[in-house]
């Protein structure tokens, strides 16, 4: 097994001037990656164990996340997503004494009074030092997650265990040197960061590196992924399911189809409805299931070219072995992390907490956080994500979070999208009720939500209902909405400010 800076090195020897990454600013060669690399690592040799990265996807978050690898330097990549006192909360926890970030916007978002160092002013060197000093081995990288509760917690992965993912993703994906990947998700996110960069630099394919295209789809600007999709006419992606329904709808508007250049999308990080897959997949879009967490490298079982089950998350990834005890899913593997930061280390199987099952042909289903399940009057239980994904699936609702604990019957509190919401203004109850039981066909009849409430997200972000990623704060959202319709919430009754 090698490691990102021994596939650089590899890669500028055999073909020095073939294309490795571009970004909106422009291309990179193998070779030129090398010298920048080497000239930034030689700079850190230096500075402190524990270094932050608050930079762009692009050509100079690779440089900077490769040159730490090869300086040995535990890695933090700072997600500019969270919020300044969650950022100032991860500079503490890991010890950050170093940040790389990208020119004054950047250096301003980082924590105060930790030194800073603007990537491109960083200068070259010989890329031999690749072969001769590479203490990649040494290197670990720490990723905070938003977690499900308080602050960020760091997980802890060491170079062995990113590398048996980035190997385990080619072989289930079959990715090659003639792959055109296009990255648009955040490199905060480890999935990225192994998809957008180890993949590409292991198997010789080139990388398009985009910025900010995820965040116009969440304001609803999802034409931007469309034209670079069109522009670029990458093989492989990876996506969230909300990026992936916006695309859907996008291509529908229009009635027009996905490149035929893409032979396989990835998407993952929530669940997707079964409808929203063959939408996808009517439109020309691969799209293929999956499923894992930070904890395990992000990935753990995926639906592999040619062998895509719907409705699944796929089969888990080689090397590791998931296991459902009492409905929880277990995994043990060289992908498993080290631990949380400030905590005992960890060793052996990884409870994720998920509820799960297995089929005869080993093909993983997901329902939902063991956490978050929905305890009815009745005693039936329910997956709140596993219903909310068959509601996601339609065009005209942004948010949807499911409701009822304790009650008779669970209620959708939904969000309607900018296309959606013309029509929730004019329809009655009982169509809306319609069209949730339309979304929900499938799903058993105690599961399917009886009630509606529509707000919109001023009342979501006015009483803390919203993670700054997006995510629901479902215990505050439950107590939100508890009221009886007496005293204010009545059954369909449209909430917020619309």
């Amino acid at each position: 097994m090698g490691d990102a800076v021994d596939d650089l090195n590899r890669q500028a020897a055999a073909r020095p001037e073939g294309f490795a990454f571009r970004d909106a600013h422009g291309t990179i060669t193998y070779e030129g990656l090398a010298q920048r690399v080497a000239g930034l690592a030689a700079d850190l040799e230096d500075r402190p164990k524990t270094i932050g990265i608050l930079a762009p996807n692009g050509i100079d978050w690779v440089v900077a996340d490769l040159a730490c690898k090869l300086a040995a330097k535990t890695t933090v990549p700072l997600p500019p997503f969270f919020s300044p006192e969650q950022l100032i909360h991860i500079v503490r926890d890991a010890d950050i004494q170093h940040v790389l970030c990208i020119g004054e916007s950047m250096a301003a978002a980082a924590p105060p009074d930790v030194p800073r160092t603007d990537i491109g002013a960083s200068g070259e060197a010989d890329p031999g030092v690749l072969a001769t000093r590479n203490k990649a081995d040494r290197w670990r990288r720490i990723i905070y997650t938003s977690g499900t509760t308080g602050q960020p917690k760091g997980v802890i992965l060491a170079s062995a265990q990113i590398e048996s993912s980035v190997d385990a993703l080619i072989a289930a994906v079959g990715a090659g040197s003639d792959d055109r990947y296009l990255s648009v998700l955040p490199f905060a996110l480890l999935l990225e960061q192994i998809c957008g960069i180890y993949v590409p630099l292991r198997v010789g394919a080139s990388s398009y590196l985009a910025d900010g295209v995820a965040a116009a789809c969440r304001r609803g600007l999802t034409e931007a992924l469309v034209d670079l999709v069109d522009a670029v006419r990458p093989s492989v992606m990876v996506l969230v399911p909300g990026m992936l329904a916006g695309w859907v709808a996008a291509l529908r508007r229009t009635a027009q189809r996905a490149p035929d250049s893409l032979r396989f999308v990835a998407v993952g990080g929530a669940h997707i409805a079964p409808r929203l897959a063959a939408a996808a997949w009517r439109c020309g879009i691969p799209a293929h299931e999956g499923y894992g967490l930070t904890e395990c490298c992000s990935v753990v079982a995926l639906n592999r070219p040619g062998e895509r089950r719907a409705g699944t998350a796929g089969k888990p990834l080689p090397g590791l072995d998931v296991e459902i005890d009492d409905g929880e899913i277990v995994v043990t593997g060289p992908n498993v992390m080290a631990g949380y930061v400030n905590d005992v280390a960890h060793r052996g199987c990884w409870r994720t907490g998920d509820l799960g099952a297995l089929d005869d042909e080993g093909y993983l289903t997901v329902y939902g956080r063991l956490d978050n399940v929905i305890v009815t009057s009745f005693g039936r239980n329910i997956s709140p994500e596993w219903i909310e994904a068959m509601i996601l699936a339609e065009p005209r609702i942004e948010r949807c979070f499911l409701i009822g604990d304790a009650r008779p019957s669970a209620t959708a509190v939904i969000v309607a999208s900018e296309t959606g919401g013309a029509w929730f203004a004019k329809a009655g109850h009982a169509e809306v009720l319609a069209l949730i039981g339309r979304l929900c066909a499938a799903a058993p009849e105690y599961a399917r939500p009886q009630e509606f409430i529509l707000t919109d997200d001023a009342e979501l972000g006015r009483h803390g209902l919203l993670r700054r990623d997006g995510r629901p704060e479902r215990v505050a959202i439950a107590r939100h909405f508890a009221s009886p319709p007496e005293a204010g919430y009545a059954r369909g009754r449209l909430m917020g400010g619309r």
